[in-house]
């Protein structure tokens, strides 16, 4: 039986202890990093408060009198969010 997609391995060759251990590493690995992104927060995003901050003097004093706009371009979605 063959497991993969590009390259394809037989199961029988698969070591699979070392293959376990290397999928907890993974884990361990990714539960560290959700750990870390899960700290994240809006208060603590200093390019936020930056952002926030020119919006908020562009509203306050505008270059041109009544111009208030602003355009902000982002290739994320949850940027943009």
């Amino acid at each position: 039986m063959l497991v993969g997609r590009k390259v394809k391995v037989l199961l029988k060759d698969v070591d699979r202890v070392r293959w376990r251990q290397d999928l907890q590493e993974d884990r361990n690995r990714l539960a560290t990093l959700l750990s870390a992104a899960e700290q994240i927060s809006a208060d603590r995003d200093a390019k936020l408060a930056a952002l926030r901050k020119l919006i908020g003097d562009k509203a306050t004093q505008p270059i041109n009198t009544g111009n208030k706009k602003v355009i902000i371009f982002t290739a994320f979605a949850d940027t943009a969010t």
